[in-house]
């Protein structure tokens, strides 16, 4: 890609960028609050629900339990592992790494289902 392309596709995606942020309600720095196991947290607009376990946890983004009762984390990030599954705006086994946030979106995860 030629210097020209590179430019016009980099001004384009922050165009797409702003307009989204704009969108989804986010604050003059591209933020937006999620509700995670009922705590409030900012976010940038535009996060999956896996980043944003991730962001607002202080482990490795547990999001739910297996059968045997272990801690289960967001594993392939495409959606096929199925190992990011969590409650969204009371709608269970949502695929975190595949929900985009938006303004008030409550996320439940293991922590909470116990």
């Amino acid at each position: 890609m030629n210097t020209d392309k590179a430019e016009i596709f980099a001004d384009s995606l922050a165009e797409r960028i702003m307009e989204m942020r704009r969108r989804s309600g986010a604050d003059a720095d591209g933020r937006i609050t999620v509700l995670i196991d009922d705590k409030p947290f900012k976010i940038l607009a535009g996060s999956t629900a896996a980043a944003a376990i991730a962001y607002a946890t202080d482990d490795v983004g547990v999001t739910r339990r297996s059968l045997g009762g272990a801690l289960r984390a967001p594993l392939c990030g495409t959606g096929v592992c199925q190992e990011c599954r969590v409650t969204i705006d009371g709608r269970a086994h949502r695929l975190a790494c595949q929900t985009l946030c938006v303004q008030g979106m409550h996320i439940d995860t293991a922590r909470v289902a116990v």
